[in-house]
């Protein structure tokens, strides 16, 4: 694939992030899924397929969570330039395995160790393909965040 090959689109990145938590909250009543939101519109360029994405980061938070009470922070804030606008899905979880962790940023697996999901790869491949930055955090903090940038249409 290569970029012209992931249909892209134009839309409002708190307003996307909101209907994606309202709908995953009762589809996850035991966990907490917070949102911190641009107050204003924040107009963004991603792949069309930017809701499932987000629905795809979600689950993962929730499901592979060993927290009674799984706790998932989804926050948006545009660049200080205006040129972008970043993405951090957040969980209380244990981490991330390092091998889900080079499988989602396209490292080689090895023999005696891979994946058993293609979720966050397919997330990283329509994110980086249409024009956006995917990376994963989980050595630093608890749990795993998962950050994507997306280009705003003045810099595209």
């Amino acid at each position: 694939l290569s970029g012209g090959d992931v249909a892209t689109a134009t839309f409002d990145l708190g307003a996307c992030i909101g209907d994606a938590a309202g709908a995953a909250r009762p589809q996850y009543p035991n966990a907490r899924i917070e949102t911190d939101l641009p107050e204003e519109e924040t107009p963004v360029v991603g792949p069309r397929a930017f809701e499932w994405v987000l629905d795809e980061l979600l689950e993962n938070a929730v499901a592979h969570n060993d927290k009674q009470t799984p706790q998932v922070s989804v926050s948006a804030a545009e660049s200080a330039d205006g040129k972008h606008a970043t993405v951090r899905v957040s969980d209380n979880g244990p981490g991330m395995p390092p091998v889900e962790r080079r499988l989602a940023l396209d490292e080689p697996e090895t023999p005696l160790e891979h994946s058993e999901g293609a979720g966050l790869w397919v997330t990283r491949l329509l994110v980086t393909l249409s024009g956006g930055a995917f990376d994963i955090r989980s050595d630093d903090t608890p749990g795993t965040t998962i950050e994507i940038t997306l280009p705003t249409p003045d810099a595209v």
